[in-house]
């Protein structure tokens, strides 16, 4: 399923139904959006795609259909995840000492019973609403 206008794909490119897996994009029950093959090529984000004028109205050789987990998993693997390299831990940046501290130590037998004791609040209070 494509979730583009047809007005939408034609400013990617003119002859969007050339572009590679359009038709089981068409006919699939899953979700596919359209990826430029540069991007992935030169790792160059969307950003430094348009500002190269290589983002709107390629060629059908240079763009692809890609389901939405297939697109996630390229921009979540190695250089390409945003967080790479930035020192991020639980969505907070943190320098690599806080990061090494946090990663070494040791939580105490009342504070693992204390979190046991949370989790299984937490999930007696989700079967409840469940029910």
């Amino acid at each position: 399923m494509i979730r583009k206008s047809e007005k939408s794909l034609r400013r990617y490119c003119q002859r969007y139904t050339e572009i590679e897996n359009y038709e089981q994009a068409l006919k699939g029950p899953e979700s596919y959006v359209i990826h430029h093959k540069k991007g992935i090529e030169l790792n160059l984000s969307k950003v430094e795609l348009k500002k190269a004028g290589l983002y709107w109205h390629r060629d059908p050789s240079e763009l692809i259909f890609l389901t939405k987990k297939e697109h996630r998993q390229i921009h979540t693997i190695g250089e390409r995840n945003p967080s790479y390299g930035k020192g991020t831990f639980s969505g907070h940046k943190h320098s690599e000492e806080t990061i090494k501290k946090m990663k070494s130590h040791k939580k105490s037998e009342e504070t693992k019973r204390k979190m046991s004791e949370s989790r299984k609040k937490r999930w007696e209070n989700k079967k409840c609403q469940t029910e």
